[in-house]
Parts: C-alpha cells; sequence; structure tokens
C-alpha cells in the first residue's frame, strides 16, 4: 500500500526506520527489539513526483550524491534521538519522549504479532537465531505504517554510525547466542543487556525437534564457526 501522507523532516523530506528484531533462540522462542536509525530521501517529498531520490531512502542513491561518508551520515542517517528531536523541534509531536513513549512501543507490538504469525512455521531447534531488519514508516497522523522485514539486512556499515550500530548490535546478540548456547535461557542476565530489549518469550510445549536442517526458516546455527566470528568481533 502506497502511503500518500507521509511524516517529513527538515522542511519535507521523507524518511523511514530501520530497527532490528532478533530471534535469539527457537527452542524457546526468545526474541528482541533492537534500536536503529532513521534513513531521510535525498530530495523533498512530493506525491507526483516519479524520482526516486524524494520517495526512496536508499542509501546507495545518498552515497551518489554526497561526496563522503561524514556528509552521508549527517543528512540521510539519523539516530532515534536525533528524530524525538527533529520531531518535537519541528511540532510534529508535543511530547519529548514521544519516541521512546509512543513510537517504540507500537513498533514493539507490531514485531510480536509479526513473530506470532510466523511462529508455527519456525523450525523449532537449540541453536537457531537470526537478526531482522524491520522497515517502518510514519504518515502525518502519527500512525505507524509495518512497510517489510527483511531476512539478510546488509551489515557493511555505509557510514561509520551505521557500522558502529550494527557492530554493537551483533556483538551483544552473538554474546546472548553463546550464553543460551552453553547454558541455556535460564543463565540470561537480562539486566545486564545494553540495547537489545526484550519483546515475547514462548515457552516450549512437549517435544521440541532437535534435528535435521533448517528449512526455509533462514536462521543462523551457533556453532564453532560462530564461536571464532564472535571472538573476531570482540
Amino acid at each position: 500500500k502506497f502511503i500518500p501522507n507521509p511524516l517529513t523532516l527538515d522542511g519535507g523530506h521523507k524518511f523511514d526506520l530501520r530497527v532490528y528484531m532478533v530471534i535469539a533462540w527457537t527452542s524457546p522462542l526468545i526474541a528482541f527489539y533492537h534500536p536503529g536509525f532513521a534513513r531521510v530521501s535525498m530530495t523533498k517529498y512530493h506525491r507526483g513526483d516519479p524520482s526516486k531520490s524524494s520517495h526512496i531512502t536508499n542509501t546507495a542513491l545518498a552515497k551518489a550524491k554526497f561526496k563522503n561518508n561524514t556528509e552521508l551520515a549527517k543528512f540521510q542517517m539519523r539516530s532515534l534521538d536525533q528524530l524525538q528531536e527533529a520531531l518535537y523541534s519541528q511540532g510534529s509531536v508535543d511530547d519529548d519522549m514521544w519516541v521512546t513513549n509512543v513510537l517504540e512501543p507500537e513498533i514493539k507490538r507490531m514485531m510480536v504479532h509479526l513473530i506470532k504469525a510466523v511462529n508455527p512455521k519456525m523450525t523449532k531447534r537449540a541453536g537457531l537465531f537470526g537478526v531482522y531488519g524491520c522497515d517502518f514508516l510514519i504518515d502525518s497522523n502519527l500512525k505507524i505504517w509495518f512497510v517489510e522485514a527483511n531476512r539478510s539486512p546488509a551489515f557493511q556499515g555505509t557510514t561509520e554510525a551505521k557500522g558502529e550500530l550494527q557492530r554493537s548490535m551483533l556483538t551483544e546478540v552473538m554474546d546472548l547466542v553463546e550464553v543460551l548456547a552453553s547454558q541455556g535461557p535460564k543463565a540470561i542476565q537480562w539486566h545486564n543487556l545494553r540495547n537489545l530489549q526484550p519483546i515475547l518469550y514462548i515457552p516450549n510445549e512437549g517435544e521440541v525437534e532437535r534435528d535435521g536442517g533448517c528449512g526455509e526458516t533462514h536462521f543462523g546455527l551457533f556453532d564453532e564457526r560462530c564461536s571464532s566470528v564472535l571472538s573476531q568481533l570482540r
């Protein structure tokens, strides 16, 4: 569905949100939300404008306009704190904590519905985990729309800020998965989590499948290779 009335920033630039949904374990199912960032389009939004740069927040399009990643990061990539400041200062919201009080809780609620919808099709096997890029759009009435979930989000870090956020997230995810693999869910130190925020826990019911492949669920499997990657991240 095309959203004709997106909320805009900087006098008319369309933006969307990329946040992360982490399925840390499928047996039992444990899911987390991780904050992401806002991506701003390169040109001002006009509904009838056929140019991609006013409708799409694709980083590849942005890189063609800016000479270096510093300029790109300053304009296109906004942290959620920066988004909150911008929305409040331009009068789009009257709550200076709207992102924390309204936006993120609604995103988490939508993620829970999404996970529950696909849960029956998930392979229930200890060691499976996945990181998904979830995109959301806010319209001019402050309605939050779920756009898509990407099962293979890019992690190459096109800007320094994005790269740092993703490195920090992946390190925390791998730390968590390592604990789950070696000690089980009861060993999670929930109060020590840095940015991962738990959103759903579905306990096992009866026997769970622990053999066979991952089917079409596209999860990673925590094994010795993952341990090696984790060591490199550290």
